[in-house]
């Protein structure tokens, strides 16, 4: 099994599910409620399409926030996908400024933060993209391997 997002049309039930060792396949089929011995093997890529259905139907049973109670005192790896603004007071990143506020615009701070380096919490907000061809070009790339590369999307430059 790889790691995945399932997503349920219940409003608020989207969480992220990276259990990919015995251990915590194990601990989060049985948060979700279901037998193993009933299951088929997580790693037969045949059976992944029924696996998914299994688990949807499992969680389509209660909330994202009900999911995250059950899964929290569980080793399974398994976290619910917060929205931005979820994610900006979700507790975890509060104790840790893990988001700025940079001249309005909100944004994740910068991870992994070393001690006695200086941040400039200051600095303007890059688009992503926004210097795609300036930095292919530094690294000697001819202009059409650069429009080669956009083309198949490989690379991207902002709107």
């Amino acid at each position: 099994m790889t790691s995945v997002t399932w997503s349920s049309t219940n409003s608020l039930c989207r969480r992220s599910v990276g259990a990919i060792e015995p251990k915590f396949y194990g601990e989060f089929v049985a948060g979700l409620g279901l037998d193993i011995s009933e299951l088929p093997p997580p790693l037969d890529k045949h059976k992944w399409p029924e696996l998914k259905t299994t688990f949807a139907e499992a969680f389509a049973q209660n909330t994202r926030d009900e999911w995250t109670e059950v899964f929290s005192a569980r080793d399974a790896c398994v976290t619910p996908v917060l929205s931005m603004d979820e994610a900006q007071e979700h507790e975890h990143n509060r104790e840790r400024n893990g988001f700025l506020n940079v001249a309005g615009t909100v944004r994740p701070n910068v991870a992994p933060r070393f001690e006695g380096i200086e941040l400039n919490a200051d600095a303007e907000v890059c688009l992503s993209g926004s210097a795609t061809r300036e930095i292919l070009g530094e690294l000697r790339y001819e202009d059409n391997r650069i429009a080669e590369l956009l083309d198949r999307g490989v690379v991207a430059v902002a709107d």
